[in-house]
Formats: C-alpha cells, structure tokens, sequence
C-alpha cells in the first residue's frame, strides 16, 4: 500500500509543520528568501485532438511559462512529429520543448526519434522516459548518444534504483515523483552527482514544498489539472513560476463546500 503510506507521512508533515506554524517548505529547510521556483506546462496532451492540445499549449504560453513538455510515443513517427510542430508553431522558438514517451521505445528507436525530430528544427531540451525503468544499459546508450538531455525516471520509487542509473550516467536530470522522504533522497543523490533534480505532478500541487526546499531544484511540473479547484487556496502559479505558500502546513485545506 505504497499510497496509502505516502498519504499518512504527508499528513504528518503537514502536522507538523503546523504546528511549528510554518509553511511546509520552511519546516523542510527552505528559507523565505526563496519564494518561488520555475515551473514548466505539462500538456498531457496524447489522447487530444490537435485542437484541444492547441488550446492547452496556448493556455500555458498566456501564464507565461518558458518550458513545455509533450506527450511522444505513438506508433506512427509522423504523429509524434507532427504533433511537436503544431506546439513549436503555438510557444515560439523561444519556449523549451521536451519530450516524454512512457516507456514506449527502446533505444535504438528513441535515437532514430530524437534524431528526427532534431532534424527538422524542433529543438528539444530533453527528453524523459522513453526507455523502459529497467533498461540501464540502454538509458546509459542512449544519454551518451543524444544532445538533448534524458531525465528519469518517473516510474522508480527507489532511490537504490535511481542510483544503478546515476552510476552508469544514464541520466542528465533527475525526475522525482512520490511522496516527501523520497524527494528528499532524490535531492542527496542530486547533489551527489551534480545534476539538475526536475519535480513531476503532484496531488494538489504539493510537490511546490519540496520544490522550494531542496537543493539542485530545476523546475516543477505543471499540468493544470481539476484538483486545483478543490482547495481553499490553491498554489498560485504566475509568470512561469510556482509560488511559495505562505499558510502553515501544507496549506491545502478542502472548501468547506466539497
């Protein structure tokens, strides 16, 4: 029961930093020096139409971020090519693109891919997930074999696991998902090898706290998702930033409503 633990050392972070009636973030480490951290938009976008993915990309462009993700993996290499083109066309040269695959190639193909995609102007900033979590000698070839930089791995939730690739430099970036105490093991490795540590979505958006906090930190993955409208007051997002709370605890308390 994985989320269930998740779910129960969160509460108690939350505890407990309202009780030291602190934002969470500080109560992590953070100062109030820090309040703000660079976000990215992240389309979801696989399943949608070009129109609806327009629309989300466009969305993301008006809130004023400078990075977007994309959704790649079809079997069909023109959709993934012609899909990257429609959102290089909406953000402009100037917005970062990267790419995630799920787990869809092998190496060989994420190579052909990437070469592709490169070739005809897309300009990717890197790429995540395109390999399988268990192939370390084909994330390692493939890190070695493309300009863009491969950040993984959304499906390890131990760092013992995430340490095997960082040995062989298999990653550029570092990708955490789950809950507090594995961020904060994400972020030693970080530090340890030097590189980039990237946050992925989050319940509510609580990643921002760890975010704030922990040291190597590049961005925070942003997808505008529905549970954004549940809290009283949820994580502010402005100019391409995720800010930091300012109410104790975790400070995403339910509308009284729901």
């Amino acid at each position: 029961y994985p989320y269930l633990a998740s779910a129960v050392r969160i509460a108690l972070w939350d505890l407990a930093a309202q009780i030291a009636e602190m934002p969470l973030y500080e109560f992590l480490g953070g100062g109030p020096e820090k309040n703000k951290v660079r976000a990215y938009g992240s389309g979801l976008d696989y399943p949608l139409s070009d129109e609806a993915a327009g629309a989300v990309f466009r969305k993301f462009v008006h809130l004023g971020f400078t990075a977007v993700k994309v959704k790649v993996g079809s079997p069909d290499i023109h959709r993934d090519l012609k899909r990257l083109q429609l959102v290089r066309q909406i953000v402009g040269k100037d917005v970062e693109i990267a790419i995630d695959a799920n787990e869809a190639w092998d190496c060989e193909e994420a190579i052909r891919r990437v070469a592709l995609f490169q070739k005809e102007g897309i300009g990717i900033a890197y790429v995540e997930d395109l390999l399988p979590r268990t192939d370390v000698d084909g994330m390692a070839r493939l890190n070695a074999s493309i300009e863009p930089d491969v950040v993984g791995h959304d499906y390890l939730t131990d760092s013992r696991d995430l340490r095997r690739f960082l040995e062989r430099k298999a990653f550029s970036r570092v990708r955490v998902n789950g809950d507090l105490d594995y961020a904060e093991a994400c972020a030693d490795l970080a530090m340890e090898y030097q590189i980039p540590l990237i946050f992925g979505n989050s319940m509510f958006e609580l990643n921002v706290h760890p975010a704030l906090a922990l040291p190597q930190v590049d961005r925070l993955e942003f997808s505008d998702l529905a549970w954004n409208l549940l809290p009283k007051t949820p994580i502010r997002f402005q100019e391409g930033f995720a800010l930091a709370p300012t109410e104790p605890g975790h400070g995403l308390a339910p509308k009284s409503e729901l």
